[in-house]
């Protein structure tokens, strides 16, 4: 069982690195404390399934990932996640927009243009922002 929590744990530090998440940023976002999501990925405490389902999604990994270390990530896999992130930078920057300019509210379309100019994003980088916001939205 060590091992296996060692080879689950390594993977989900790596997962976190990669998502540019501190484990103090996971924690709030499970409502755990920080102590416990540094206990999963050294392998001093074992995960739930639940809390490694919801681990996953916060970073964005399928959940397969973390329980057989012969699963591999899909091809395109960097692509959707770097896209996840831009995604995220989209909805963070059109709030600050909203929250610093109370008479002017910019939607998703304005902050998108933004980060388009600014990463140099084709329409097909634009065009999959697009699904991710509006299926986070469906989720609301």
């Amino acid at each position: 069982m060590s091992y296996e929590r060692n080879f689950r744990g390594k993977r989900m530090r790596a997962a976190m690195d990669r998502a540019g998440l501190t484990s103090g940023q996971v924690a709030y976002r499970m409502g755990v404390s920080d102590g416990t999501v540094r206990c999963w990925t050294t392998g001093r405490r074992g995960i739930s399934p639940d809390d490694l389902a919801r681990f996953a999604e916060i970073v964005n990994y399928p959940v397969e990932y973390f329980f057989r270390e012969d699963s591999r990530l899909p091809e395109d896999f960097s692509f959707r996640q770097e896209v996840q992130k831009l995604s995220r930078q989209v909805t963070e920057l059109a709030k600050k927009v909203s929250e610093e300019h109370a008479t002017y509210t910019a939607g998703d379309e304005g902050a998108l243009e933004y980060l388009r100019q600014k990463h140099a994003l084709t329409e097909e980088d634009m065009e999959a922002i697009r699904r991710i916001i509006e299926k986070r939205e469906t989720r609301r």
